[in-house]
């Protein structure tokens, strides 16, 4: 009755404590319900910011691209401009030698033979004494209304001089040429052509961008007319710093509430001292964008379904813990649940499916990043190839035909035809106005003649389909292979009767721009990477939301390991990555051109001698090591024992291995010397040497390796110390009662349980010993005749030295290949043998 009565006082007691119990887990459950739903916001958050950053990223990035290519087109301008005013010095060059040796009373009667061309707008005849015979225009009392005085005085000194010259409005080119007449007096052919306004409508027309002409900071001439009124001006911090420069530059400015893209060089007087004026070359920003409006268009909709299959992940995912969840909290209080299996199974799916719905996402804007950007930067670039080709199969018809015909008929001795004409001189000429290197080749591929050197030429490459895009059209634009450099090209059909012969090429070095795709690539990954991992703590927290204890000792413990991760991860993983991509390209530090080369630096390393030759004395250098350890166990053995002064001993012992490397190899370095150097002083003193210890091949690598087996000694001996102190002394006591000797028991006992130590200083040092180089660099600088070459020093020489950062990382890899088969071996051969306790 007692216990009935007990039982039923205690049941409400029980009864409130289930419900207290049940209430604890439905609050606990809510919590991890919102807690999987806040995960999984999260990581669909992030996905969409990656999104809207790499979209960001890739506009600034082609918008750069655009800005170069607009750099390029104003160099381009440049060019027409310089070929401008020497076209016009030419033609008043030949006026000048029309009269040359005249009379001056025969003047105007000489002067009658020139042929003034229908844009001429003035032409004079103008003395030393500042005589002036009017040939064409208005007449003045002098000439000096034509050129300022320093040009026309540099006319009459006796050079052909051109300058721009603002007058009546228009924009006129002014030359002056000078010739003699038959008394022996100086005088000059002064002319001014129209030039202004048909320099920005010719070049507009087939650049298909508006052109400006600036004379001191005003636009003088312009091929859109309302750029010349209103406030449209370029900003002086900008003429500034292309003035510093003089060197061609791009700004953003707004006119008329449009955002225009300016890209401007500044063009110098006739004497190149100072500033004459500016060329620009504007286009609208919109332009920019309009290359990447379909690639961003493609973007956005792959996005959305990648979005949408990883909402869908998501939702499944929630719904699947939401579910185990639900079943936990209607499960009886003393219910133990699914089974541990069961759970971890289906954390595992979650997870699953979770990384499967990542990767379209992934695969989205790595498509974009590596396909589609690179493809809109080669447009970008092709249309200013295709404006170079334009303008040179515009203004050098006549010598189109010549360089056809050289195309066709052969040269002989660098010059073509029965005429005799200088191809290089021609091709000098189209250098300057395209603002690149000039190249003609036969329909064969045949390089006729080019400005670039003897050994471009030899190793210039064209597309395989180029004929087949020249036989319809006169000009293509594409990328051509210099020495393995990608560059920028335009080419013109070289056509005679119809017939395609060869063709001329135009190169532009491209390297800045794809510098710049690179570094977009190698950006978007890293914001790829940092998403994806951000969303796989997201994905872990969803599918561990029943745990809170694991995601407090997950988040906890990655918190603390995380400084160091980093660390690692910054210079460690990166760097190693980095190294990999060098090794597959040509990079240098003085050249910006880093093309890819494939395979090419391995197969350069496995044909170059010097490498092996530096590897196999790597391999000798290696003979120190069971020298040293021998050696390092002797004093090891020496210091184990308790006596006094025993600490002071270790210390000193082990001294070397704290002390700096360059320290103590300039000391050998100095006792090595052969004339006043301790080991000849030593050696003198009975009756030996002196002996060359660094300058004689057999000598140095002997000496390489006395010094490391000494440097390595304290480190090697401090391990060896450690793992005989480890031994118990009831081994050898036990021995002892049986009889053994000491030989017995360091056979027996110390070098069998010193294995692992044993290994451990082996390994370690064969790793350290490929890897030496202080005691190379400071004693011996590889040499002599190259017997202490090792391959860390020859990596260093072919990186610092021969600035081929490409070529020393694939030799780096190759190293790091051989190490690791050496570790491998010694694994294979020792590490199944060594049981650490």
């Amino acid at each position: 009755m007692e216990v009935a009565a007990s039982a039923k006082r205690q049941r409400p007691c029980n009864t409130t404590q289930a419900r207290r119990l049940v209430g604890l887990r439905m609050r606990a459950m809510i919590m991890h319900k919102r807690l999987t739903i806040t995960a999984a916001a999260v990581a669909l958050a992030l996905t969409l910011i990656c999104f809207i950053v790499v979209d960001l990223y890739t506009s600034r990035t082609v918008l750069g691209a655009y800005k170069s290519a607009a750099i390029g087109m104003a160099d381009v301008a440049k060019g027409y401009y310089l070929n401008w005013k020497r076209e016009l010095e030419a033609e008043t060059a030949r006026f000048a030698a029309i009269l040359e040796g005249a009379d001056a009373e025969q003047l105007r009667n000489r002067a009658g033979l020139i042929e003034a061309p229908s844009d001429m707008r003035r032409l004079a005849l103008v003395s030393e004494h500042g005589e002036t015979i009017w040939l064409q225009g208005v007449a003045t009392a002098s000439g000096n209304d034509l050129c300022d005085s320093l040009m026309l005085e540099a006319a009459l000194s006796g050079r052909c001089v051109s300058d721009p010259e603002l007058a009546e409005g228009e924009v006129l080119m002014v030359s002056a040429s000078p010739f003699s007449t038959a008394d022996g007096q100086t005088w000059a052919v002064v002319v001014s052509s129209a030039f202004g306004n048909r320099y920005v409508d010719t070049l507009a027309s087939i650049a298909h961008k508006d052109v400006l002409f600036m004379l001191d900071d005003k636009v003088a001439a312009c091929s859109r007319k309302d750029l010349t009124e209103g406030d449209f001006a370029l900003p002086a911090s900008f003429l500034d710093s292309i003035t510093h420069k003089l060197d061609a530059d791009v700004t953003e400015i707004r006119h008329n509430g449009e955002a225009c893209l300016v890209s401007a060089v500044p063009v110098l007087d006739f004497d190149e001292w100072s500033i004459k004026g500016y060329i620009g070359v504007s286009t609208a920003k919109a332009s920019a964008g309009a290359h990447l409006d379909r690639a961003r268009l493609w973007f956005w909709l792959g996005a959305s379904v990648a979005l949408a299959l990883l909402a869908a992940g998501m939702w499944s995912a929630v719904c699947r813990i939401d579910k185990r969840l639900s079943d936990r909290g209607r499960a009886a209080a003393g219910a133990s649940g699914e089974p541990a299996l069961a759970q971890g199974n289906m954390r595992r799916k979650v997870l699953a499916l979770l990384a499967c719905s990542l990767l379209p996402s992934v695969f989205v804007t790595l498509w974009l990043s590596n396909v589609q950007v690179p493809k809109v930067v080669r447009e970008i670039n092709c249309e200013t190839s295709a404006a170079v080709g334009a303008i040179v199969r515009t203004e050098a018809s006549e010598d189109y035909e010549l360089i056809a015909r050289a195309a066709d008929e052969g040269i002989v001795d660098g010059r073509s035809g029965a005429e005799e004409v200088d191809l290089d001189e021609i091709l000098a000429c189209l250098c300057k106005l395209s603002s690149s290197e000039v190249t003609v080749l036969r329909s064969d591929s045949a390089v006729i003649a080019s400005t670039l050197s003897e050994g471009d030429r030899a190793n210039i490459k064209m597309p395989s389909k180029l004929a087949h895009d020249l036989a319809s059209e006169d000009v293509a634009a594409f990328r051509a292979s210099v020495k393995g450099v990608p560059k920028e090209t335009a080419a013109v059909a070289l056509r005679r009767d119809s017939r395609l012969v060869g063709w001329l090429t135009m190169t532009r070095d491209c390297s800045a721009c794809d510098n710049r795709v690179v570094g977009y690539k190698f950006g978007v990954l890293g914001i790829l990477a940092g998403v994806v991992l951000a969303c796989g703590v997201c994905f872990f927290t969803v599918a561990n939301a029943d745990r809170p204890s694991v995601l407090k000792r997950s988040f906890v413990g990655y918190g603390f390991v995380a400084p160091s991760l980093i660390h690692l991860v910054w210079w460690g993983l990166l760097p190693l990555v980095f190294a990999l991509y060098l090794a597959f390209h040509s990079w240098s530090i003085v050249t910006p051109a880093r093309p890819f080369v494939g395979l090419d630096n391995f197969r350069e390393v496995f044909h170059d001698r010097i490498y092996w030759n530096a590897m196999k004395n790597t391999v000798i250098f290696l003979l120190h090591i069971p020298f040293g350890m021998a050696l390092s166990l002797a004093i090891a053995l020496a210091l184990k024992r308790q006596v006094r002064g025993i600490t002071v001993w270790r210390a000193v012992y082990y001294l070397p291995a704290v002390t700096s490397s360059v320290v103590t190899s300039i000391m050998w370095k100095w006792m090595y010397n052969p004339e006043f150097g301790l080991f000849n002083y030593l050696l003198g003193w009975i009756g030996l040497g002196p002996y060359p210890w660094l300058t004689r091949p057999g000598w140095a690598m002997l000496s390489l390796l006395i010094m490391t087996i000494w440097q390595n000694m304290g480190q090697d001996m401090l391990i060896f110390l450690s793992g005989l102190q480890s031994i118990p002394s009831e081994y050898y006591e036990a021995a002892s009662l049986d009889g053994a000797d000491g030989f017995r028991k360091f056979w027996h006992i110390t070098l069998p349980l010193l294995r692992p130590t044993t290994f451990f200083i082996l390994v370690t040092s064969v790793i350290g010993s490929f890897q030496v180089f202080t005691p190379v660099y400071v004693l011996t600088g590889g040499g002599p005749l190259r017997s202490t070459d090792v391959v860390v020093y020859r990596i260093y020489q072919t990186a610092w030295v021969d600035m081929r950062m490409g070529y020393a990382s694939a030799q780096s890899w190759v190293l790091f290949a051989i190490i690791l088969v050496f570790t491998m071996i010694q694994f294979k051969l020792m590490g199944k043998e060594v049981r650490y306790v």
